[in-house]
């Protein structure tokens, strides 16, 4: 039990923009550019592992359970954010 914890994507195209993102970051350490025009959704998941304490004293004991949080993330189109009104 480590802590180890992940991302990835609950479809195929917010899995596509995750590897895409990551890439950007991890392999040609650019920031990833801002976004069109569009307002786009992604479905992500983090997932890990987390301990958790079963049975009664004196058998109790502590076992590890995955978590799955959903992440529903709306990325505005860039020029929403831009200060321009």
């Amino acid at each position: 039990m480590d802590g180890d914890w992940k991302v990835v994507g609950a479809d195929a195209d917010s899995t596509e923009v995750l590897t895409d993102l990551t890439r950007s970051l991890a392999d040609r350490r650019q920031f990833p550019r801002a976004t069109g025009e569009a307002i786009e959704r992604y479905k992500w998941y983090l997932i890990g592992n987390r301990p958790v304490r079963t049975g009664r004293f004196p058998r109790r004991r502590t076992v590890v359970a995955e978590s799955r949080i959903g992440l529903d993330l709306i990325d505005a189109a860039a020029s929403s954010s831009s200060g321009d009104g």
